[in-house]
């Protein structure tokens, strides 16, 4: 019996995280991101963003170390935005091209077995280009009560969702029974069951105007398009009997980035064309139809919809033909 209590407390010992362990994750980002403040509080910044993870939100076992790291990253937002001063911060997920997952296959084909969602390097930038935006708003003058939520949008959580239904018995997603994940369990209902009449409309659409390009040029195909975007855009917020005023930029109305980023998902998956965050949010639903029509005729025909390559006024300044910040429109939360 007592080499049997020997061998558990080995096993104990074994599981306990070392002081030099609990340092290497956490120094670097409490006492680092605390003298970048110090440093730089002084200065009239655009932007200051934190790069954080998903764990500091939903938890890793085995690695309280860097899960309250990144904790800290979340909540060290909140304090800067309270001495005045911009702070975002950007919770990042499993990025599956890029980085440490992509240089190890087997983690990679464990977590994509697990069900998780798997980013790309494209929606870490586009979403780094969101929260930078968003580091300059003014911290949120809400607080927490038990019927309204706090809400940050200088805080932007990426890649919490599953690559499968959370009922699934495959699905070993670590947070499928947290109950924060609640709304997610309603909102994958109702995307499943709204996904499937909208994207069986569009490719009709898409085979009819394939065998006729003609049928792009009509009013009842814009249209059509706007009633499909528009009902996306809901099923995404999980009000389908809401309405959006058409005549509003998705960024007036107050769609986040988060939904924009499901939007130009689903564009490329069903359209089969490419559109960035920034011209969504920036376009109306009207708009986005009219941009949908005209992509369309460039995939049908091989080039732009005039015949002619567009160019794109560039200040004479910016490096390498790269637009400066200036350039981009801010983000509404």
């Amino acid at each position: 019996m007592q080499r049997l209590a020997d061998h558990n407390l080995q096993d104990r010992a074994l599981d306990q995280m070392s002081l030099d362990d609990w340092n290497a994750a956490v120094i670097p980002k409490v006492p680092g991101t605390w003298n970048l403040h110090e440093c730089l509080k002084d200065m009239k910044l655009d932007f200051f963003v934190l790069f954080s993870s998903g764990s500091g939100i939903i938890g890793q076992a085995g690695q309280a170390n860097y899960a309250s790291a990144n904790t800290f990253l979340d909540a060290f937002v909140q304090y800067r935005q309270s001495l005045g001063l911009p702070a975002s911060v950007l919770d990042i997920g499993v990025v599956e091209d890029i980085g440490y997952v992509s240089e190890n296959p087997q983690i990679l084909e464990s977590l994509r077995a697990a069900a998780l969602w798997l980013l790309s390097e494209r929606d870490i930038l586009e979403s780094l280009q969101i929260i930078i935006a968003r580091s300059a708003l003014p911290a949120p003058l809400s607080k927490p009560t038990r019927t309204e939520a706090y809400t940050n949008p200088g805080q932007v959580v990426l890649g919490l969702r599953t690559t499968m239904p959370l009922a699934d018995p495959n699905n070993r997603t670590v947070w499928k029974r947290d109950p924060r994940m609640g709304a997610y369990r309603d909102s994958e209902s109702l995307t499943m069951s709204q996904s499937s009449g909208t994207d069986e409309s569009l490719k009709r659409l898409l085979a009819a105007v394939a065998t006729d390009p003609g049928k792009l040029d009509t009013n009842e195909c814009v249209d059509f398009l706007a009633k499909q975007i528009k009902d996306r855009i809901l099923g995404f917020l999980m009000t389908p009997d809401g309405d959006i005023d058409l005549g509003a930029t998705l960024n007036e109305v107050g769609i986040d980035s988060l939904v924009a980023i499901e939007l130009r998902n689903w564009w490329g998956s069903n359209l089969g064309t490419e559109i960035s965050v920034l011209e969504l949010l920036n376009a109306t639903i009207k708009q986005l139809a009219q941009l949908a029509v005209e992509k369309l005729k460039e995939n049908i025909q091989g080039k732009p919809a005039n015949g002619k390559t567009e160019h794109h006024p560039v200040d004479a300044d910016a490096e390498d033909g790269k637009a400066k910040g200036e350039q981009y429109l801010p983000m509404k939360a």
